[in-house]
């Protein structure tokens, strides 16, 4: 069905938006409550984190008439507070705060005719958006469109996490589809020798993991392993880390993806010089391109399965579900 247009004297209200707050998307989507005199009214708990709607816009809510009481609600603390909203109001809530907030009407019976006007931004691409959550290698990776980036059709950031513990699993609410790409700095700690030592880290980060499936449900979380390298010495933590996610997460929890990085590798599990910026650990914009073209289709692969995927997980080139069922072994000497 065919959106209506929107009509002069809204759209006048959105222009008046557009003015006074700062945000660089549109606001395309408006739903209008009317609520009669003379009659007991309220709105039921809820939150405004649908899929569809921009992750770093913002939602406005226009009040006329009756004066009504507005009371939010933290999902995890269940700390609640009261908004007496006047005539005339309009409220500003991110996207985002509806990730940690419920909101509600309060009942009340009106003495005068009331109506409530709301603006989103909406769009069917909204339900692909992506944070890629990662160290150092992550950054040639570019949001937007044009060459040498997602494009339009993935819209979303990156955030810098440098280690396991720099990951953010509240960060990752608003978005649908989560990429961790990070460990190779918790693993090069120098303090960081053996199996257990290992096998420690990996706790932090499989902890990061299960905080981020928690906190928001229908999440795709696609993990990158850890990255190939040029030394020697990091050949066997990584490999143990990378059979832990294997063993302990990817086997263990059908939301979660292992992303097929083993074109980077030789067949000695080393850093392919064809992909290296010259140093240890880096990859080239080779290396970039090719890892950013893996994330992008796994992401449209499962999107596209849709609800068949959440279902039943596949295995596919770019991303496998596949793994030993038996535990990690560690790296022996």
């Amino acid at each position: 069905k065919k959106p209506s247009v929107i009509p002069p004297c809204i759209q006048s209200v959105i222009e008046k938006i557009y003015a006074t707050y700062d945000g660089d998307y549109d606001l395309n989507s408006v739903s209008i409550n009317y609520y009669p005199a003379n009659n007991e009214t309220f709105h039921p708990e809820h939150s405004a984190d649908q899929n569809c709607i921009n992750q770093n816009s913002s939602i406005f809510t226009l009040s006329i008439g009756n004066p009504v009481s507005l009371l939010f609600k933290d999902k995890f603390s269940d700390e609640e507070q009261t908004f007496e909203v006047k005539d005339n109001t309009i409220y500003v809530m991110s996207r985002s705060s509806q990730n940690v907030f419920t909101q509600k009407i309060l009942p009340i019976t009106n003495a005068e005719d009331r109506f409530s006007i709301t603006f989103r931004c909406v769009a069917n691409v909204y339900r692909r958006s992506t944070i890629i959550m990662g160290d150092s290698n992550t950054r040639g990776y570019r949001f937007g469109t044009g060459a040498g980036t997602f494009g339009a059709g993935l819209p979303g950031k990156r955030v810098e996490a440098m280690r396991v513990e720099d990951i953010s699993p509240l960060e990752c609410m608003s978005y649908n589809n989560v990429i961790i790409q990070c460990g190779i700095n918790s693993l090069s700690n120098r303090r960081v020798d053996g199996p257990m030592a290992v096998k420690e880290i990996f706790n932090k980060f499989k902890d990061k993991v299960e905080a981020i499936l928690k906190l928001k449900s229908g999440i795709n979380l696609y993990i990158c392993p850890i990255l190939p390298t040029r030394s020697h010495m990091l050949k066997r933590p990584i490999n143990y880390f990378n059979q832990l996610i294997r063993s302990e997460i990817i086997d263990t929890n059908y939301r979660c993806n292992f992303l097929n990085i083993s074109f980077l590798a030789d067949f000695e599990d080393m850093l392919l010089p064809a992909y290296s910026r010259g140093d240890a650990v880096h990859l080239n914009s080779r290396g970039h391109s090719k890892l950013a073209n893996i994330i992008k289709t796994s992401i449209f692969e499962v999107y596209n399965r849709g609800q068949s995927m959440r279902r039943r997980p596949a295995t596919s080139q770019n991303t496998t579900r596949q793994g030993s069922n038996s535990p990690a072994n560690p790296p022996t000497s």
